[in-house]
């Protein structure tokens, strides 16, 4: 996708529940729970959106597509950030990017502080 194509479709879901909103948690089934995804294996490296903020305690809006509001601090301009394999819900850079597991492309940089997202297709890197 390229950056200035034209979003058609829902770009955020809004009041999404979060993990701090469930007392038991199926683990089967997550289906309708945001959670942070981590890249080492194929069943907890699918991914929906960012968490762009929080509307309450127990509620969140995730960014499913498109630009996100001033989240972050330093991102480059010229990388293309990729979920982690070490740490569930965090980005990396191009490079740091999982060598084994899943390699699932999260967005590319728009400011030090904004990111485009483009969620990609997870490739297994077995």
């Amino acid at each position: 996708m390229y950056f200035d194509e034209v979003i058609s479709g829902p770009t955020m879901m809004s009041d999404w529940p979060n993990l701090t909103s469930v007392i038991s948690l199926d683990a089967n089934n997550s289906t309708i729970l945001a959670k942070n995804a981590l890249a080492n294996a194929w069943e907890t490296s699918h991914v929906v959106g960012i968490v762009e903020s929080k509307s309450s305690a127990t509620l969140c809006n995730v960014r499913i597509m498109g630009k996100t509001t001033d989240l972050y601090l330093g991102l480059d301009l010229t990388k293309d950030y990729y979920l982690s394999h070490i740490t569930p819900g965090l980005i990396v850079m191009g490079e740091n990017a999982p060598k084994t597991g899943v390699l699932v492309r999260i967005g590319r940089a728009l400011s030090q502080r904004s990111l485009f997202v483009s969620i990609g297709e997870r490739v297994d890197r077995l």
